[in-house]
């Protein structure tokens, strides 16, 4: 599985290196390489909705966050 992760979130490399490959970037590049990816780890900062992942091969979107509702579009994810 390809890892990506905003790389403000620290540990990145060590929470997930298990699960697969892990790239780091910061979230103004995901665009550019979130079509490369199988999984995105954002901030609650990031915006995650269909024009970030339409398209692409993510299936999952983790946020580091306490409450990642208001990060997730409501209508994306349950396509």
């Amino acid at each position: 599985m390809r890892i990506l992760v905003d790389e403000d979130i620290p540990y990145a490399h060590e929470a997930f290196e298990k699960l697969g490959e892990v790239t780091t970037r910061a979230a103004g590049d995901f665009p550019a390489v979130v079509h490369e990816v199988d999984a995105l780890v954002v901030r609650s900062t990031r915006r995650v909705d269909a024009a970030l992942l339409d398209g692409t091969p993510v299936r999952f979107v983790g946020t580091a966050t306490i409450d990642g509702a208001g990060t997730m579009s409501g209508i994306w994810p349950s396509q």
